[in-house]
């Protein structure tokens, strides 16, 4: 039996605060860890490409700029996201309380509402960071996502087991939802 394949690709919307590693993350999951190259911050949003090398699914990444003047033209990227992944800079204090206005503005277009929603915890291993248990609580995400399906994977720096990780749990959320959406 063969990995299954995709003939369109899904699209999934990757959000968080300035600095929070979504460039990152995204160039971890094309090429892997060892091969990311530094890059500016995000302005407005760029689209990439991910295809899983264990299902061989692809999907089309909107990466959102975590500034919030650009938030303004989002929702011409909304229509047709499957599925959203939250960065979150857990080392990083001051960004915290953005990540908590990013997280509830998931909940005000309508094209969002009710879509899976993988948290990443970014850097949880530098001194003083949050751990994925504050940073729940933090943010309350058991009462801000309770209406929708929800995960939460550790990012260590330059770590691919991580990434890998990640990459699957978005395999795993993206198709439970789509054959759930089929029936």
């Amino acid at each position: 039996m063969g990995c299954r394949t995709s003939t369109v690709a899904i699209k999934i919307l990757f959000i968080g605060p300035t600095g929070a590693g979504k460039d990152f993350l995204v160039q971890a999951l094309q090429v892997g860890v060892d091969k990311v190259v530094s890059r500016q911050p995000t302005e407005a949003f760029t689209v990439e490409y991910v295809k899983s090398p264990r299902t061989n699914l692809k999907f089309v990444v909107y990466n959102l700029s975590g500034n919030p003047y650009y938030r303004r033209i989002f929702k011409e990227v909304y229509p047709g996201i499957q599925g959203v992944v939250l960065v979150v800079n857990c080392a990083d204090h001051s960004h915290i309380d953005d990540a908590r206005d990013v997280l509830e503005e998931l909940d005000r277009p309508p094209e969002l509402r009710g879509l899976p929603v993988l948290v990443v915890a970014n850097k949880v291993e530098l001194e003083g960071a949050l751990s994925v248990d504050e940073l729940k609580t933090t943010l309350d995400l058991d009462l801000e996502l309770a209406h929708r399906k929800w995960w939460i994977c550790e990012l260590r720096t330059n770590n691919q087991h991580d990434v890998d990780k990640i990459m699957k749990r978005i395999d795993r959320f993206v198709v439970k939802e789509k054959k759930k959406s089929k029936k």
